[in-house]
């Protein structure tokens, strides 16, 4: 058989304060930074020995795509016939590409190095990301008592195989694996990688959570690396090596009673999560938030998840007071931790008294370089606690969205608002397709003399104050019309720019109108630097039925009351 010599070319591998116990549960409880629940289960399933029809040949009749993983060193893996033979000396060779989850196969023959020591005999190994070791040996013939987490099929030093299945040097192996990579929020890993094993078509893990790295392995963190087949000083050879990457998430942030999530369909938002935060008590954002959620996911392919201020039932509750009286008084927030993992929030609070450990998560945001919507009473949408500091200097929302609320501009809850596209800034992305724009909330004056409009703020929409609050009524000609949309560069701690847009209305009434969905919608695709997937002619219309309560704080006469978060599924 003639064996060519592989180019280096053609190689390549792989919260309310928790003033009670029962409140102390809902901010915290099992949604710890650690929650290997949500991930149980997840590698099962997967493996049906049938190879798939995207699966990317590693190995195969035509060659092996394989790279070395040190190119400054000679390569002395060789293929011949289908088959990669791995260098007798100690280099190793990678995927050319990296994968987050994968289902991969690979076919093996150990070789029977006599003169070596069992522990060395055949010795090789697939480094799941450079990073967990599925041991390869020559360990024909082990029985179960003598059998050590350093033997084939073992997670290298970490766990033996359920069962020994190992075939003799000189016959072909398989192992059939399914990997999920461990999740993290932010820097912090969140959840364990999983892998499920076959090994000659016999489960030998099921499931099993990698804790940390293998041996040698790369250090764990975010990012995917390339999966290694090892050269370890013996000859063992390969054939039939292929990976299909697989998305193993059925959902960016697990399920909870205390919010809404909304799985994203098709669409140009696929694998893109946005998290909206509903925490207000006057313009029913419990109801518009849902809804814009819905939107989002099965019109634009968005993954959403829904956050509400809950009382100590763990109802969403809008009747919960702003601590004006009460300064001792927190609201609660659960799962704002999952804002690390966000590539967008849509947000909408006022003034929340928040415990520190949960405006924590906002100041981080506000550091991410991600996208913020800020609607509404967003401007003062806090109230005591930890303030946001960059570099030592305290940042308010002024500064922070480019404005704040100083008074109502339009009558409260007597004059609704008409948007007016300003001409200079007609041809932004976030005003394409938005042909009409109106709603029930106020004009809001959010500059003056003292605070003028910001040089670093582009206005998009003027907002002119109406007679009464029909979407017919005359302009109240005695008010000019004041800035209600506008967009800004934030850079906080970490220096990453983050693209923000404040737009002052966005009350439940407000979202009735299509262009104030639309807006918000194309501000998400703006933010996340997609502008090209925004269409004049793409749907924001309503999913289901809508029928948002007037805003104000006469909630008995206006309908509100303490609901599940399910109510508002």
């Amino acid at each position: 058989m003639k064996i060519t010599r592989i180019l280096a070319c053609r190689l390549g591998c792989f919260g309310y304060l928790l003033a009670t116990v029962l409140v102390a549960r809902y901010a915290q409880g099992q949604h710890t930074s650690l929650n290997d629940e949500y991930a149980k289960g997840a590698t099962r399933g997967i493996i049906d020995f049938e190879r798939p029809k995207d699966a990317v040949q590693l190995v195969g009749p035509q060659g092996s795509t394989l790279v070395p993983e040190n190119p400054k060193i000679d390569c002395k893996w060789t293929f011949s016939d289908g088959v990669l033979t791995a260098s007798p000396k100690w280099d190793s060779v990678l995927t050319p590409d990296s994968y987050q989850d994968f289902r991969m196969h690979v076919e093996f023959n150990v070789n029977n190095a006599v003169d070596l020591p069992p522990e060395m005999n055949g010795n090789s190994g697939i480094y799941i990301q450079q990073r967990y070791e599925l041991q390869i040996l020559n360990s024909f013939g082990v029985s179960p008592k003598d059998a050590k987490a350093i033997d084939c099929g073992s997670i290298y030093q970490q766990k033996k195989p359920d069962q020994l299945v190992c075939r003799p040097s000189g016959e072909w192996q398989s192992f059939d694996i399914a990997f999920r990579a461990a999740r993290y929020h932010g820097e912090q890993k969140s959840q364990n990688a999983r892998i499920t094993v076959y090994q000659n078509g016999q489960l030998i893990h099921d499931d099993y959570p990698l804790k940390r790295q293998t041996g040698a392995g790369k250090k764990e963190y975010p990012d995917a690396l390339p999966t290694k087949l090892q050269g370890h000083h013996n000859q063992v050879r390969f054939r039939n090596v292929w990976v299909q990457r697989l998305s193993l998430d059925k959902y960016p942030v697990p399920g909870s009673d205390l919010w809404l999530t909304f799985k994203g369909g098709e669409g140009p938002g696929k694998g893109k999560h946005v998290v909206l935060i509903a925490a207000e008590q006057e313009y029913r954002s419990e109801q518009a938030m849902p809804m814009l959620a819905k939107v989002l996911s099965e019109h634009h392919g968005f993954d959403c998840t829904v956050l509400f201020s809950v009382n100590e039932n763990g109802e969403v509750d809008p009747t919960l007071p702003a601590p004006f009286k009460d300064k001792t008084q927190h609201h609660n927030i659960p799962g704002l931790e999952h804002l690390a993992d966000a590539d967008c929030m849509i947000w909408i609070s006022r003034f929340m008294h928040l415990p520190d450990e949960q405006i924590k998560h906002f100041h981080d945001y506000f550091d991410s370089g991600k996208p913020l919507i800020a609607l509404r009473t967003a401007n003062h949408g806090f109230m005591g606690g930890k303030k946001y500091t960059v570099k030592g200097r305290t940042v308010g929302l002024q500064e922070l969205l480019g404005g704040t609320f100083m008074e109502h501009h339009g009558g409260w809850h007597q004059e609704s608002t008409r948007g007016i596209i300003v001409p200079a800034s007609k041809a932004h992305p976030i005003l394409i397709g938005v042909a009409d724009i109106w709603g029930t909330s106020d004009v809001y004056r959010c500059h003056n003399e003292k605070s003028p409009f910001p040089e670093d703020c582009t206005a998009l929409v003027m907002g002119q104050p109406l007679l009464n609050l029909t979407p017919n009524a005359a302009a109240n000609d005695k008010k000019e019309p004041l800035p209600v949309a506008w967009t800004k560069t934030w850079t906080g701690n970490k220096d990453r720019p983050s693209k923000i847009f404040h737009f002052t209305m966005g009350s439940a009434e407000d979202f009735a109108n299509a262009g104030v969905r639309r807006l918000t919608v194309n501000a998400v695709y703006w933010g996340l630097e997609m502008e090209t997937a925004i269409t004049a002619d793409s749907s924001v219309d309503i999913v289901g039925e809508y029928r948002p309560l007037a805003a104000g704080f006469n909630y008995d006469k206006l309908g509100v009351k303490p609901q599940k978060p399910s109510f508002y599924k």
